[in-house]
């Protein structure tokens, strides 16, 4: 999820990103949720 909930089309990345959250003991899913959460709320109200 933290490729397409974020934009993210380069897979390199996306798996760089996969990695460091297995790695820290995170999920995958809810992080790129929440990162997108915070792009969208950040556009949102960004003066």
């Amino acid at each position: 999820m933290p490729g397409s909930n974020c934009m993210i089309r380069d897979g390199d990345m996306i798996a760089r990103i996969n990695r460091l959250c297995n790695d820290i003991g995170i999920d995958t899913m809810e992080t790129g949720a929440a990162l997108a959460v915070e792009a969208e709320l950040d556009s949102i109200y960004e003066s």
